[in-house]
């Protein structure tokens, strides 16, 4: 499984969760990592978030809102 799909995986199974702003992937240490951005921090028991660790590092980033970047 790729990092994107497992990126892809998590977000759905987060779907709804009221702490969740975003999923995305990227690069930490040199290794493919899914980042957890959030507006407050989540439960500290969530299961999706420990099954993805176990194919990728998982960090959770507390943020302010995302807002869309503006195209002119």
């Amino acid at each position: 499984m790729s990092a994107a799909d497992a990126a892809r995986n998590l977000a759905n199974a987060l779907r709804g969760a009221q702490w969740l702003l975003s999923v995305g992937i990227g690069q930490d240490s040199g290794k493919e990592t899914i980042f957890v951005y959030v507006k407050k921090n989540p439960p500290k028991d969530v299961p999706a978030l420990r099954a993805a660790a176990h194919d990728f590092p998982v960090v959770v980033r507390k943020t302010g809102p995302l807002k869309p970047a503006a195209v002119k």
